[in-house]
């Protein structure tokens, strides 16, 4: 590589790099604008579950199409952002940038563009000067702008007040499904969208005892279950028992279900 091109590139580098700077700036902008859109996007699905309580179909295309535009969103913004990444030293987008430089610093702004117009003259066939010269000419502007930091110009500073709203919405959307539990369910039927969910009217609990103990290998114990309903004058003849032998280091070894009839009205012994 010649000299001029050894000096033309430290000078374009320098920035390139305010564009690639300015391009995680727009990336993490947009990424933030897009978090809170989808939090309100959430929370609308929610609450429309909330109130309407859908079919599992229904709760299935919300999750499949909330997935879907988040992924989409994602792949898509990244996507831009690597093509531009790899456009960054294009000869427009160097031009482009060395201009926004200049308005920053317009005692310089002469400079920056001079050093991009000689360079491109070399690039004519007719081009009277010697590459020295020039080299030498754009190695004088490199060294003349050091002083000042091109990427400056680009602060993440400016986006403080949207890192600050995404968090609020992020804080708002967390209290919000702490506080209504019927918020928190409806989100859960939506993730699990393919069960069928029913309202327990009936305030059905369990009495079940000996409750929690651990047996021997070999060893039996009876147990009694009792179901309660809300309604006293309501029953059942039946209920499902299941049972799992675990290892002592917490390996289920074997697994079992049975139907259990009832030794009174909703009393159980097994």
């Amino acid at each position: 590589m010649s000299s001029l091109e050894l000096t033309y590139n430290s000078f374009k580098n320098r920035i390139s790099d305010v564009n690639k700077k300015d391009i995680l700036f727009k990336l993490t902008k947009s990424f933030l604008f897009a978090a809170m859109v989808f939090i309100a996007f959430a929370l609308i699905l929610i609450l429309s579950e909330a109130f309407f309580g859908f079919s599992p179909v229904i709760r299935k295309m919300f999750f499949f199409g909330y997935i879907s535009a988040f992924a989409s969103t994602v792949i898509i913004s990244l996507a831009i952002a690597y093509i531009k990444f790899k456009d960054s030293k294009n000869s427009r987008q160097v031009t482009t940038y060395a201009k926004r430089v200049g308005t920053h610093y317009p005692e310089i702004k002469d400079n920056l563009i001079n050093a991009i117009q000689i360079y491109d003259y070399t690039k004519k066939k007719t081009h009277i000067f010697s590459n020295d010269l020039i080299s030498e000419s754009i190695n004088q502007i490199n060294e003349a702008t050091k002083p000042y930091d091109f990427k400056k110009i680009i602060s993440f500073k400016k986006i403080n007040a949207v890192a600050l709203l995404t968090g609020a919405s992020i804080l708002i959307f967390t209290f919000l499904l702490t506080v209504f539990p019927s918020l928190l369910e409806a989100s859960n039927r939506i993730i699990n969208y393919n069960f069928t969910f029913v309202e327990n009217t009936l305030g059905i609990a369990y009495e079940v005892s000996p409750g929690n103990i651990e047996i021997t290998k070999g060893s039996s114990v009876e147990i009694n279950a009792k179901v309660l309903f809300n309604d006293p004058n309501y029953s059942t003849d039946k209920i499902s028992l299941s049972t799992k032998n675990i290892t002592g280091d917490g390996i289920e070894i074997s697994s079992s279900n049975e139907d259990v009839s009832a030794a009174g009205k909703n009393e159980f012994k097994a």
